[in-house]
């Protein structure tokens, strides 16, 4: 015997609607969410080290992009790769 759509057998647990579980926290609404999670960001000062490091990071990147630039406009021949008979 199949049961019909809207019921369940004993063993199987009942699915839990959707609008039985609530959302949010009693005590809270969406803005003071949205208040408290955008606080995270928008009152800490950005630390030094971050500064630090970003300068370090980008640094290392402009020498990558100089190194490119340059073998673009050089050529192999920088790296000592000078023997025309070998490049048939």
């Amino acid at each position: 015997m199949v049961p019909a759509s809207n019921q369940h057998p004993p063993d199987e647990p009942r699915p839990i609607a959707l609008a039985e579980t609530p959302v949010i926290a009693p005590g809270h609404t969406f803005a003071t969410i949205t208040d408290k999670i955008s606080a995270i960001v928008l009152t800490r000062r950005t630390p030094t080290g971050w500064f630090i490091g970003f300068a370090i990071a980008f640094s290392v990147v402009m020498m990558f992009m100089m190194a490119v630039a340059w073998l673009i406009v050089k050529g192999t021949g920088n790296w000592g790769i000078n023997v025309k008979g070998e490049w048939g």
